[in-house]
């Protein structure tokens, strides 16, 4: 009989043992509703396949070329473009540029004043330099009345990537927009 209680009492520890590393954790359980909660995006991958992002819906391209006022070189610049119903856009701007110039975060900052000067309602509400896998990165917010910017752009080679989500009267639901961003994927060519 005590070697049956025995038994027993081993097996009850193993099971609870079992269940405790079994047991499911918070960070699997968010990323399976994120999985659902996202389920319906596309994959995407640019025609030349430079990067692969998932967007809402599948985005419109659109190419163009233009001399840089400063330096006076070409400056090219693909952009993709995909909106959800409620009106939140999200885009990917690849620029290339003519030349590499060394310092990353000086061409980033550049791009950002750039972007706020280009209309007099637009303000940087916020800036923070970072890390984005191993390239050096800026995070900003550019507020233009009630319409918002939130963004990443970092620099690879000769292309600025900058990967954004506007929203129109509310604020960007920060889920969407980590989705977005930790979606994106530079192929290295």
């Amino acid at each position: 009989m005590a070697r049956f209680g025995a038994l027993i009492a081993v097996v009850l520890v193993l099971l609870g043992l079992l269940f405790i590393w079994q047991k499911p954790t918070r960070e699997k359980a968010v990323a399976k509703s994120v999985k659902e909660e996202f389920a319906d995006w596309h994959l995407y991958s640019s025609p030349n396949d430079s990067f692969k992002v998932f967007f809402p819906t599948l985005p419109q391209n659109a190419s163009t070329t233009v001399t840089d006022k400063e330096t006076q070189k070409p400056l090219t610049y693909n952009t993709f473009v995909a909106e959800k119903p409620d009106g939140t856009t999200f885009i990917v701007n690849v620029i290339t540029l003519s030349d590499n110039p060394p310092d990353d975060i000086k061409v980033l900052k550049k791009l950002v004043d750039q972007m706020v000067l280009a209309n007099k309602d637009n303000h940087l509400s916020d800036v923070k330099e970072g890390n984005w896998h191993q390239y050096k990165s800026l995070d900003f917010l550019i507020d233009n009345n009630d319409v918002k910017v939130l963004a990443k752009a970092f620099k690879k080679g000769n292309r600025i990537y900058v990967i954004s989500t506007i929203r129109k009267g509310e604020d960007i639901d920060p889920t969407e927009h980590l989705f977005f961003i930790n979606s994106f994927e530079v192929n290295d060519k």
